[in-house]
């Protein structure tokens, strides 16, 4: 029986008790005694389960909790990026447009919410989301992360996530039915994380920690027939802090 049944059961009992010790009172039927304390301390009890009922609600453990996700807070470089600053915060449909040029690239900073290498998605990219509910148009983009160090050169930055060469081990949470990767591809809802945006892992998991994301377009042939507006799109970017990583930080 969940805990929210087992407390209406409880008040509700509570309730007829304290009824009926009102009831033998007014009428004088039977002088008090221990069993007309029984309908106030139930109330009293139910009072207390219902306090303890939302506290544990609203307490992370690993059986009920919700990954935290942190946004990225600042835009570090942008070049050939239409409205870089669209890409930070949380989602809002507001979009970022990298260009397709090659030497065209956007990095944010996570700032305090850095992506940590752990098992599992360690961070979600958000591209450009259909309405209603029809999933999203993947460019062809290569995501990859940098730490500190890296900053000054994003080459040292690590692709975690390519679309355009047809190889679905990089990928992230997408499956590999979505072949040949071309640009404007339908990414379905279902086979989105949260069904908004694409899960990415690092796929190390050594705990490292990265604070810079960038985000640059994936040369395609010019030969290939493309539509007008295939450069890659950042609505937004967030870094997971999972239940696991919650309770057990320093795992």
């Amino acid at each position: 029986m969940e805990a929210s049944l087992l407390i209406f059961v409880s008040i509700f009992i509570g309730f007829i008790a304290a009824i009926y010790q009102f009831y033998q009172i007014q009428q004088k039927s039977k002088p008090l005694n221990k069993y007309s304390l029984y309908g106030p301390f139930l109330v009293l009890l139910s009072f207390f389960a219902i306090i303890i009922y939302v506290a544990f609600q609203n307490y992370p453990s690993n059986y009920a909790c919700s990954d935290r996700i942190g946004y990225a807070r600042g835009v570090t470089l942008s070049f050939q990026v239409n409205n870089p600053t669209n890409s930070l915060g949380s989602p809002d449909y507001r979009i970022a447009n990298v260009s397709t040029e090659t030497n065209s690239i956007l990095i944010v900073d996570m700032e305090t919410n850095v992506i940590a290498d752990r098992p599992g998605i360690d961070f979600l990219f958000y591209e450009n989301l259909l309405l209603p509910n029809r999933g999203l148009l993947i460019d062809p983009v290569i995501i990859a992360v940098g730490t500190e160090a890296d900053i000054n050169n994003p080459e040292n930055f690590i692709p975690v996530f390519v679309w355009g060469d047809d190889d679905p081990s990089n990928n992230g949470g997408l499956p590999a039915k979505y072949f040949p990767e071309r640009a404007e591809t339908l990414i379905r809802q279902e086979d989105l994380y949260n069904l908004t945006a694409i899960g990415i892992d690092i796929g190390q998991d050594d705990l490292t920690e990265y604070r810079y994301v960038s985000v640059k377009p994936f040369p395609v042939s010019r030969n290939e027939p493309l539509p007008v507006d295939f450069g890659a799109e950042v609505d937004a970017i967030g870094s997971i802090n999972n239940c696991n990583q919650f309770i057990n930080p320093g795992n």
